[in-house]
């Protein structure tokens, strides 16, 4: 969205003082400070407005609703040196705009295209750089410099420090010279930047920061907020503002589940639950759904219905907000969940507690709860997490207005940063450049059947679900959320294709939950993806120990197979014969060998290469 104007004082006020969750489900998740590095208390508002700090804790902030209001006339500097400035609690989640997206990257000279292709598709791109403020007149300063009428920043020792100072990217110039700097960088190349300082600073408030000035673990962040509908609220329970994290990556795939219960505030309503929220690293994959009626025993997901079957993607770091496949309706009560299928080494975030390292420096509680959330490597072996992971549902419901209660004690901690700008409209400021990487597109969606056999159990079938000793019928077909597979064993199935003939990349899982129960994947079936001319990736499942005749034949696009399998004991005749010829195989070390002699049987390329997984 654009020509949106939010008020920096919310942002700062709320990012240490409790946040008034109407819903409930953070009250107890915090971030707190005591004093600044100078031992000066917090609870001075003029001191938190001085504090400043990392512009993409400001923004997870946002992202869980805490958004400010549009500005309305206030005066910005007046009210950082009111020593008793606050805010109504009732206006943290009170704004009618919502974060969609927050996209963050490195903010460092290798990540020169991202940041470009940020400030291109959102107007302004938020960063921290480390900034020497104690000579900030460009006459006295070490790395200050002023010429031909513009003012310009470099840094060469900013690598050895944490950033100090947000500002936000407007524009860029390849070609400004290094020689303007007063520390010479290595080349060519600048940001405009316009800084937090004001335009009573020199060159109007901004200023040309090089390429080459890094520092320790700066980002750089985009953000794209959208007017909320009406009734919409959001299902979470990390509300730390994620000031750490526990990211769970692993080399199969994995699944969390976040659990809520529907609470549309007038009783007999029914809610839509339209949207799903997930914080991920960087060229992420995963699948999300909604599961209706889960119930859970011991760490297995036993029964549920799912629904609205989604694939997402998300090329950056952060946060976004993906659009469901369908909508699905859940009633005042009732227990839904959403489930996560990440893809192999596709890491989901979570927000977990943190003890300051040093003096003047934030840390947070983050309170997990029993029940709340779930995650393994199969649906049959869940547990709780260490952290929270960052997965919500968006519903739309009608809801009346929010009502404060009555106001207990808050402990003796406190607001936050400098004002971190999400950004607005940025100022005129001309991109001299057209970035050569087009942003990335919206997510697509991939809906899906809900698991139905190829016949449906009568009740006193021996196969029924309501037999404890029932298993699904051997030649049967499913299909499920992650493809679709015929039983082949009492506990084994193989796998006769994937939802989506469009697909990419697939994943052949190491295990299938049908009837209640873990089915291993051990074999691909003959001619699964003949002939598929999409087909770019494949990774094949720990379980597998056949891979049939023809499965891969005809593939033209396929470059990459992994194979995370020590099990295989076949590959049918010409299984990878005409895939891409200089396609690359990535193999288990102790079965290199091996494998290598299977594959160049069942017609792998000539040319094709063989590396250790």
């Amino acid at each position: 969205a654009t020509g949106i104007h939010l008020s920096d004082l919310p942002t700062i006020y709320f990012m240490y003082n409790n946040n008034y969750d109407p819903f409930g489900r953070i009250s107890d998740d915090r971030n707190y400070i005591s004093a600044d590095r100078f031992g000066r208390p917090v609870t001075d508002f003029s001191v938190l407005a001085d504090i400043g700090g990392r512009i993409d804790c400001a923004g997870w902030q946002m992202t869980n609703g805490a958004i400010p209001l549009e500005e309305n006339g206030e005066d910005y500097n007046n009210s950082c040196a009111d020593r008793n400035f606050s805010v109504d609690p009732l206006d943290c989640f009170a704004s009618d705009y919502m974060v969609r997206k927050m996209l963050i990257c490195n903010f460092n000279k290798d990540n020169i295209n991202n940041v470009k292709n940020l400030i291109y598709k959102y107007g302004g791109v938020a960063v921290d750089f480390y900034c020497e403020q104690t000579t900030v007149y460009s006459g006295s300063s070490k790395y200050f410099n002023q010429v031909d009428g513009t003012k310009n920043y470099y840094n060469p020792n900013g690598v050895s420090y944490r950033s100090t100072h947000g500002v936000e990217i407007v524009g860029w110039d390849d070609d400004y010279p290094k020689e303007k700097f007063k520390q010479q960088p290595a080349g060519n190349g600048a940001w405009l930047v316009k800084n937090s300082w004001g335009t009573s600073d020199d060159n109007d408030g901004f200023l040309w920061l090089s390429y080459y000035d890094e520092c320790q673990d700066a980002k750089a962040v985009a953000y794209d907020v959208e007017k909320k509908e009406a009734g919409e609220a959001i299902y979470q329970y990390d509300g730390s503002d994620h000031f750490t994290y526990y990211p769970y990556k692993y080399s199969s795939s994995a699944y969390y589940l976040a659990i809520f219960k529907a609470d549309s505030p007038i009783f007999g309503e029914s809610e839509l639950i339209k949207r799903v929220g997930v914080g991920s690293d960087a060229n992420a994959s995963f699948v999300v759904s909604i599961l209706t009626d889960p119930v859970i025993s011991d760490g297995r997901l036993v029964s549920y219905e799912e629904k609205a079957v989604t694939s997402c993607t998300s090329p950056y770091s952060g946060y976004e907000v993906f659009d469901l496949s369908e909508e699905v309706t859940v009633e005042y009560g009732d227990t839904f969940a959403v489930m996560v299928k990440a893809d192999p080494d596709t890491t989901i975030y979570a927000a977990g507690s943190l003890k300051p390292d040093r003096k003047g420096f934030p840390g947070c509680t983050e309170t997990v709860k029993e029940g709340q959330y779930l995650y393994g490597l199969s649906t049959n072996g869940l547990s709780t997490p260490d952290g929270s992971p960052c997965i919500r549902a968006y519903g739309v419901a009608e809801r009346p207005p929010v009502v404060m209660p009555t106001p207990t004690p808050t402990p003796d901690v406190t607001p936050t940063p400098k004002a971190t700008i999400a950004p607005t409209a940025s100022p005129t400021a001309q991109v001299t450049a057209t970035p050569d990487i087009t942003p990335s597109a919206s997510p697509s969606a991939i809906p899906t059947a809900v698991p139905t056999p190829t016949k449906t159990p009568e009740p006193d079938d021996p196969y029924s679900p309501e037999n404890p000793e029932a298993y699904a019928p051997i030649g049967s077909t499913w299909t499920t959320s992650i493809g679709r597979f015929k039983v082949t064993g009492k506990k084994t199935v193989a796998y006769t294709g994937s939802l989506n003939k469009d697909d990419k990349e697939v994943t052949i899982p190491a295990t299938v939950v049908i009837y209640g129960k873990d089915y291993l994947v051990t074999e691909i079936s003959p001619g699964t993806f003949k002939g598929n001319k999409k087909l770019k990736k494949v990774i094949i499942g720990p379980n597998v120990k056949t891979i049939g005749a023809k499965s891969f034949y005809g593939c033209k696009k396929l470059k990459t197979v992994i194979v995370n399998s020590s099990k295989i004991k076949k590959i049918g005749s010409k299984a990878f014969k005409g895939i891409y010829k200089k396609a690359k195989f990535y193999l288990p070390k102790k079965k290199l060998s091996n494998y290598k002699k299977k594959l160049k049987k069942a017609g792998a390329p000539k040319k094709a290469k063989y590396k250790k997984n």
